[in-house]
């Protein structure tokens, strides 16, 4: 009669969130097992988060936090069921225990040729969902900063005051200040959303819209200030 597999739990643990994504993956000892995700045996009494947390730490020398809605399922191999889930490192890299040879920290790719060239079919399946996991939150981090832009046509609404206006249609500029209406306020946000340098600005670690209307001085640009600096024509 077949033996019951026992259950695991693991991570895939990123050595920070900023791109290019690289990962820990370690070589078990004596040859016991090909290159592979850190996992190991859930305790009798321990959670299957817990216990993740718990091996990448023994296993890898990893410090790690589990990601938000970073489940990413469950892997078998041949003795057990490993639960693994998405998480970034959160201190200094230590020793880890002697069931492991190796620890490296690579790129996705690399985890994949390592994995492909030892014939872990598992851990390049838990690794492709991680690829899908950063894509899908790369959309989602693309898709608040849009939001933050829509609503900069509201905090600012009432607020914006140009010194200057530039008539470029005539060359020259008029001294005048002019307090945003709803549509004018609209129209500078979508020019700010069509800005290369204003969401390049945005993506910093730490930014708000708030932050990077103060650092580049909209609030008190000229027309051809506000082109300059952003690079999209003045639209209003």
């Amino acid at each position: 009669m077949p033996k019951d597999k026992w259950t695991s739990a693991g991570g895939v643990v990123l050595d920070s969130m900023d791109p290019p994504h690289r990962v820990f993956v370690c070589k078990p000892s004596n040859n016991f097992g090909p290159w592979c995700f850190p996992k190991g045996r859930v305790d009798t009494g321990e959670g299957i988060e817990a216990t993740a947390l718990r091996e990448v730490q023994e296993e890898a020398g990893v410090p790690a936090e589990i990601l938000p809605h970073g489940g990413l399922g469950t892997g078998v191999g041949t003795m057990s069921i490993t639960h693994y889930f998405m998480m970034v490192r959160t201190g200094p890299v230590g020793g880890h225990d002697d069931e492991m040879e190796k620890v490296r920290c690579v790129t996705l790719e690399e985890a994949e040729q390592l994995f492909a060239s030892a014939g872990n079919s598992r851990d390049i399946g838990i690794l492709n969902r991680a690829r899908a996991y950063l894509e899908k939150q790369h959309e989602v981090t693309n898709m608040s900063d849009k939001q933050q832009l829509n609503e900069l046509g509201v905090n600012l609404l009432g607020k914006i005051f140009f010194a200057t206006v530039g008539a470029w249609l005539v060359g020259k500029a008029v001294n005048t200040k002019i307090r945003g209406s709803e549509d004018q306020v609209r129209a500078v946000s979508n020019a700010m959303l069509a800005s290369r340098r204003f969401q390049e600005e945005l993506r910093r670690p730490g930014a708000s819209v708030d932050s990077v209307v103060q650092k580049l001085g909209v609030k008190h640009m000229s027309a051809q200030e506000f082109e300059r600096a952003l690079g999209v024509p003045w639209p209003l």
